[in-house]
């Protein structure tokens, strides 16, 4: 692990026991990891609140024309049919709609899980 090669890996490997010292450099890499991440999130999340308050929406790679995201809602046709919430990466649904729309939603849902681990609620 790289993180053992480190200074401050060097120094655990000293004070403790190799598998110990191991276990605690793994803690330390994920913990960088998670804050990595953490803050990729609200770089994104920044970026899309802003495009939002401008009007610009994120399009789907289907359906990019009548179908879009943004911070808080799914858009279809212009319609918010899905509200979205990125912290706890929820979707629910918004009432029933149209066959186009039905599609739109199943669609948007599917794309949400895949790509940003997003689960629907009911």
């Amino acid at each position: 692990m790289d993180t053992i090669k480190t200074i401050v890996g060097h120094h655990l490997s000293n004070m403790f026991p190799e598998s110990i010292a191991f276990n605690i450099a793994t803690f330390l890499e994920e913990d960088r990891e998670e804050k990595r991440s953490r803050e990729d999130y609200e770089a994104f999340y920044k970026t899309l609140l802003s495009a939002d308050r401008k009007g610009k929406r994120k399009q789907f790679p289907r359906y990019g024309k009548n179908l879009r995201y943004g911070a808080f809602f799914v858009y279809s046709y212009g319609t918010e049919v899905i509200e979205l919430n990125w912290k706890r990466k929820t979707a629910k649904r918004l009432g029933r709609w149209s066959q186009t729309t039905s599609r739109h939603m199943n669609y948007a849902i599917e794309m949400l899980k895949m790509c940003y681990d997003f689960r629907e609620i009911k």
